[in-house]
C-alpha cells in the first residue's frame, strides 16, 4: 500500500485517478485509490466514496450503473473562477492584500532543529499522535464561543503559540488549506478547488489567551476575505528568495478536518479504513487534527524527519496539548507564552541536564579538556550534521588557533569577539579563545 501510494504521477501518460486491489487472502482484500491532488482534493472523496458505492451496488443487482448527471463541469468552475478574479479586478485587489500582509514577514520558521537543514535531504516524514480529551475539547469549544470565534481559530492560536516558543520568534507564518467550494453545486463536483492561505500571525506584547486568539481571529477573518486568489500566484507576487531548503512564505501548517468525508460502503462486506502515512514530509512541521471519538479531538504531528528527532517533536506535542489545557481555562491577564507547557518528565529532564554544578579543584576548562583528549583522542567530541572531531583533533585545532591568538597578543585579562553561526568552528573558536587565556564574547 505504501508503495502505491508514494509512486508519483507522471501526468504526461498517467491517468490522474488510480485503483488498486489488493487480495490479502483469509477473506480479505484491500482497495487503494491514489490521486493526483491537481485532480482532487479531500472534500471530493465524499463524491467518489458515494458514486462508487451506487455504482458498486447496481452492479450487484446486473444493473448498468447511472449516476446524476451533473449541472457544470470542474473546467466550467476553473474558467468562470480565472474570468471572475481577472475580469472583476478581484485579482489585483486581493494579491494586493496579501503583499502587503507578507512584506517583512519572517521567510524562516526557526525551529531547533537536531539536524542540519541541508539542501539535498530527503524529507522523510515522521508522525506523532496528537490528542486532546474531550473535557478540554469542550471547553475549547466554550472558549471560542465566549470569544466569538470557531474551534479552529482557538487551536490554531495554541500552535501558533507553540510555534512562537520554540522559534523564539515574535511573528510566525503558518499555512492552512481552505476548501474553496463557495460557489453552488461544487460539492457535487470532484476536482481540486483547495487552497492555501498564509496567516501571519504576531506574538509581539505578551497577549493573554483572549488577546492571542482575537488577534488570529482577525488575521483569519482577512485572510478569508481574501482566500480566491491562488497561493501560487501569491508566492510569485511576494517575491520571496527561493531555497532549495525549505518551502517558500511558511514551513509549518494546520489543517482543521471539520468535514465529514463521507463512507464508502459495500452491499454485503464490511468496510474498514486504514490509514497510511505518507512517505515524505511538504513542510517541517504539519499539525493535522479532526473531531474524534466521545467528543475528544485527535490527529498527528508531521515532521521533517531529516530535520527533527522524533523525541524532540513527541515533547512538542506533549506541550501543544499542555497549552491548549491551559487555554481551556482561559486564564485573564497572563500572558499566552507563559503558560506552563512542560509535565512533571520534561521538567524533570530539564533540571537533570541542568544539574551541572561540579568541583573542578581550580582547573580550568582548557586543561580538563587536554586531559580527556589524552585519555579518549579517538572518542567524539563535536557532531555537527555530517561534520565530526574526535577530542584529539579539536585539541590539535584549538591549540594552533591559541597559538595564533597569543602571537597577536591576546592573553590574561583580554577579550576576543566571536561572530560565528553554530557549527564545529564555533566550538573550535570557543575552546582556542580559552586556551589563550583571554575571555570570549559572542556577538551577532
Amino acid at each position: 500500500v505504501r508503495e502505491a501510494v508514494g509512486r508519483g504521477f507522471d501526468l504526461s501518460r498517467d491517468a490522474s485517478l488510480r485503483g488498486f486491489l489488493i487480495e490479502t487472502g483469509a477473506g480479505e482484500s484491500i482497495f487503494v485509490l491514489v490521486g493526483h491532488h491537481g485532480a482532487l482534493d479531500g472534500s471530493s472523496l465524499g463524491v467518489l466514496w458515494r458514486d462508487l458505492s451506487a455504482l458498486y451496488a447496481a452492479g450487484l443487482r446486473g444493473e448498468e450503473g447511472r449516476l446524476s448527471g451533473l449541472g457544470y463541469q470542474y473546467s466550467d468552475h476553473a474558467a468562470w473562477q480565472r474570468g471572475w478574479l481577472e475580469e472583476s479586478g478581484e485579482l489585483e485587489r486581493q494579491v494586493g492584500y496579501w503583499v502587503g500582509h507578507l512584506k517583512g514577514a519572517p521567510e524562516l520558521l526557526d525551529l531547533p532543529c537536531d539536524h542540519e537543514r541541508r539542501a539535498d535531504r530527503d524529507r522523510r516524514a515522521g508522525y506523532v499522535p496528537v490528542r486532546i480529551g474531550a473535557g478540554t475539547a469542550r471547553a475549547l469549544q466554550d472558549v471560542a464561543g465566549r470569544l466569538g470565534t470557531t474551534l479552529f481559530g482557538v487551536l490554531l492560536s495554541g500552535f501558533a503559540g507553540l510555534l512562537g516558543r520554540l522559534s523564539r520568534q515574535e511573528e510566525v507564518v503558518i499555512g492552512t488549506p481552505v476548501a474553496g467550494r463557495m460557489a453552488g453545486g461544487s460539492e457535487d463536483l470532484v476536482g481540486f478547488f483547495v487552497n492555501t492561505l498564509a496567516l501571519r500571525i504576531d506574538l509581539s506584547g505578551s497577549p493573554d489567551v483572549a488577546g492571542l486568539v482575537e488577534r488570529v481571529k482577525s488575521v483569519v477573518r482577512e485572510g478569508l476575505a481574501h482566500q480566491d486568489v491562488p497561493f501560487e500566484r501569491v508566492v510569485d507576487a511576494v517575491g520571496v528568495e527561493r531555497s532549495l531548503s525549505h518551502a517558500p512564505v511558511f514551513q509549518g501548517m494546520f489543517a482543521w478536518q471539520s468535514q465529514e468525508g463521507g463512507s464508502f460502503e459495500l452491499s454485503g462486506i464490511e468496510v474498514e479504513e486504514i490509514g497510511v502515512e505518507l512517505l515524505r514530509a511538504k513542510f517541517d512541521v504539519t499539525l493535522s487534527l479532526a473531531p474524534g471519538v466521545e467528543g475528544s479531538i485527535s490527529g498527528a504531528l508531521e515532521y521533517d524527519a531529516d530535520l527533527f528527532a522524533a523525541s524532540s517533536v513527541s515533547r512538542w506535542a506533549r506541550m501543544l496539548e499542555r497549552l491548549l489545557e491551559s487555554f481551556s481555562g482561559l486564564p485573564e491577564g497572563v500572558p499566552a507564552g507563559a503558560l506552563e507547557v512542560l509535565g512533571p518528565d520534561d521538567a524533570g529532564l530539564i533540571a537533570g541536564f541542568n544539574a551541572t554544578d561540579h568541583e573542578l579543584d581550580g582547573r580550568l576548562l582548557p586543561d580538563l579538556f587536554a586531559l580527556r583528549a589524552v585519555e579518549r583522542p579517538e572518542a567524539e567530541a563535536v557532531v555537527f550534521g555530517s561534520e565530526r572531531l574526535s577530542y584529539g583533533e579539536l585539541e590539535a585545532r584549538a591549540n594552533r588557533l591559541a597559538r595564533y591568538l597569543i602571537g597577536r597578543g591576546v592573553g590574561p585579562e583580554g577579550i576576543v569577539a566571536i561572530c560565528l553561526e553554530r557549527s564545529v568552528e564555533l566550538v573550535v573558536a570557543i575552546l582556542g579563545v580559552l586556551k589563550s587565556g583571554a575571555a570570549y564574547l559572542p556577538i551577532g
